[in-house]
């Protein structure tokens, strides 16, 4: 008797239609090859079938230890003094909730400084201080920081996914490192706190940065010249960071139009289209519904189509999430190119099949 691989089972769930029948038409890709650039698709399937190889775009996608990963370009810190060593570091911030802020001397374990940024509440669980920060409508950031005291806290506001927040806590009285990943979508604020109930309790801040995420580096692709698909992709997440897939862009090294579908590793799973108009691009949210990380679970999508239509249906773990959704975009409907999805370099990404029986 001959059993299935674990892939073959997992395969044969996640597209039953095929059954212990060949599957055609068929794009593959385990990434189970030499570490360096992603190069092409596999010509083999899952089940033995042949299959044609596709070339990957994504200049800063690479493939380590059989994963697929994505490490974009950090460049052009949008935090006004986030090291804290400029004069006053203090003026840099606005006070709320009686919050007072100085300078400190104490630089983070391993910084390169002497002094980060000290933060004292006069308000129980509210002491806050916050800085404005400049980048367009639209934009996908990655903050990262330094944070110390049990009762520390930072985030950046109004960032995508129906999470007004998202947060870095510290642990314990040590410095604490935290990144995150996010879609602006409105003012973009990034707020330190203390969240003690006890009054006069300080934390402490440091090396604070907040960078524009390029979009185009955002996507790792293929081109096979059709919409109407099965789309799946396996995808293990970093702590507040977005991953899956991504459809119907319409160019590879500058999409102005396209569609992701990921989850957002914390609670949420999304489907999003973005179209360009002027030079500004719109993101119009499809899908954001509650729904269990896992690491390894597929992310996965069909679209159908039909004249001024595309028809698309999103899964998560085999369950369809949210109803379909009918996209009649003329700058998305009729695009070809396909692929991954990844905002930081902790993302991988394992089993990517295109199925268009």
């Amino acid at each position: 008797m001959a059993f299935a691989s674990p892939f073959q089972a997992a395969f044969q769930k996640a597209f039953p239609q095929a059954g212990g029948a060949e599957v055609v038409n068929l794009i593959y890709d385990t990434f189970a090859r030499a570490n360096g650039a992603l190069g092409n698709t596999e010509t083999t399937g899952p089940l033995g079938e042949v299959c044609a190889a596709y070339a990957w775009t994504g200049g800063t996608w690479t493939i380590n230890t059989n994963k697929a990963l994505n490490t974009p370009t950090l460049a052009g810190d949008l935090v006004t003094n986030g090291s804290m060593e400029g004069a006053n570091p203090e003026n840099n911030w606005t006070p709320a909730s009686s919050a007072v802020v100085a300078a400190e001397a104490e630089e983070r374990t391993g910084g390169a400084g002497i002094q980060s940024l000290s933060l004292t509440n006069g308000a129980a669980s509210s002491g806050r201080a916050t800085q404005a920060l400049v980048a367009a409508v639209g934009t996908w950031v990655y903050f990262q920081g330094w944070l110390k005291n049990s009762y520390a806290e930072m985030y950046i506001g109004n960032i995508n996914g129906g999470i007004p927040i998202l947060t870095i806590n510290s642990i314990g009285a040590a410095w604490t490192f935290g990144t995150l990943t996010g879609l602006r979508t409105s003012g973009l604020v990034l707020t330190v706190k203390c969240t003690s109930a006890t009054l006069g309790q300080e934390v402490l801040f440091d090396d604070l940065q907040v960078f524009p995420l390029s979009l185009p580096e955002l996507f790792a692709t293929v081109n096979p010249g059709i919409v109407a698909a099965t789309y799946s992709v396996g995808v293990t997440l970093g702590d507040s960071t977005q991953g899956g897939l991504s459809l119907c862009l319409d160019s590879a090294s500058d999409p102005s139009a396209g569609i992701m579908v990921y989850h957002d590793f914390h609670s949420r799973f999304h489907a999003y289209k973005f179209t360009t108009i002027a030079g500004v691009k719109t993101y119009t949210s499809l899908i954001n519904e509650v729904v269990a990380y896992g690491a390894g679970k597929v992310v996965k999508a069909i679209l159908t189509t039909a004249a001024g239509h595309v028809y698309l249906d999103a899964f998560y773990d085999g369950v369809q999430i949210s109803t379909q959704k009918d996209i009649t975009d003329a700058a998305i409907i009729s695009n070809t190119i396909h692929g991954l999805f990844s905002t930081y370099s902790g993302n991988t990404f394992d089993n990517f099949t295109i199925d268009w029986r």
